[in-house]
């Protein structure tokens, strides 16, 4: 890959050349799982409540430690403001109990 380029928007002329020069371009589409400004948000959560807070003596202990916040907090019981302030794992519930309604419905 060559480089990225680095812009917030990019238009279609840009996005073939993106495309033409095999690059990866910033960012998705609004919404798009692959925007900016989730990952922002995560790694910033990851490093002010977890990071600032431990000292690893390998790169395994920092693995569990991590794997562990994720899987024990940050996905089901924290918060998020862009999922109506449910935690992750709530609003996947939600979304399979709807699926289910949707379903029976039909």
């Amino acid at each position: 890959m060559k480089g990225r380029i680095m812009a917030q928007r990019v238009t279609r002329p840009q996005a073939r050349a993106i495309t033409r020069h095999c690059a990866a371009s910033p960012m998705g589409r609004v919404g798009s799982c692959f925007d900016n400004a989730a990952a922002e948000s995560f790694f910033s959560t990851l490093e002010w409540e977890v990071l600032s807070r431990h000292t690893f003596a390998t790169r395994e202990q920092a693995r569990q430690v991590i794997s562990a916040w994720v899987e024990e907090f940050y996905n089901p019981r924290r918060r998020h403001s862009t999922l109506a302030m449910r935690s992750p794992i709530g609003h996947e519930l939600e979304l399979a109990a709807q699926a289910l309604q949707t379903k029976d419905a039909a």
